[in-house]
């Protein structure tokens, strides 16, 4: 499953998720900080396509969020080569990777994924 997270209604949607698929406590918590310094920043109530941006989030190896990655790069003329910043964090035999592109000065898409060990 992809979601979509921007704003402070989608924090009990992360805690449901958390109970309901096999995300990890690590990655719950990486997203909820994202989530709470949108919020700071931005107002907490805004639209998807007010400032600040949005989480995109993979819960399983099932996703395609190349796909998906690859679709919302194109829409914001953005290329895989202007990452700004990347993480790897290694849970159990899975590896977790956390990818931040800043589109405009206010707006920015941070995705979250997963790989098998040593599959990039």
């Amino acid at each position: 499953m992809i979601i979509k997270l921007w704003n402070r209604k989608h924090l009990a949607l992360l805690k449901t998720l958390q109970e309901y698929t096999n995300l990890p406590e690590e990655i719950t918590s990486q997203v909820n900080t994202y989530l709470e310094t949108l919020n700071y920043y931005y107002n907490p109530t805004r639209e998807l396509s007010e400032d600040g941006g949005f989480i995109l989030l993979a819960t399983s190896l099932k996703d395609n969020i190349q796909k998906e990655q690859k679709k919302w790069l194109h829409k914001f003329h953005v290329s895989k080569d202007d990452m700004e910043y990347r993480e790897c964090i290694t849970i159990e035999r899975q590896k977790w990777f956390i990818e931040l592109f800043i589109i405009t000065n206010d707006y920015g898409i941070v995705f979250i994924y997963t790989t098998t060990k040593g599959e990039l």
